[in-house]
């Protein structure tokens, strides 16, 4: 099993990450998937990335 970390954002990215996880899903892809929020919420409310830094990644997986 294959860990992997998606973020549906916003603008058309909920629509293409519901269509990609569904193809995955369809595919029997082995993978654990962990979703992330992101996006125009977090920066209206003051995150000027736009990430929360709880859901900064960077370095939260071993290198391969």
């Amino acid at each position: 099993m294959v860990d992997i970390t998606v973020a549906f954002g916003d603008g058309i990215g909920p629509e293409i990450m519901e269509a990609t996880l569904f193809i995955l899903k369809e595919a029997k892809a082995n993978l654990n998937i962990e979703a992330i929020e992101l996006g125009q919420k977090f920066y209206e409310k003051g995150v000027s990335t736009g990430i929360p830094p709880s859901n900064r990644i960077v370095g939260r997986f071993p290198p391969v």
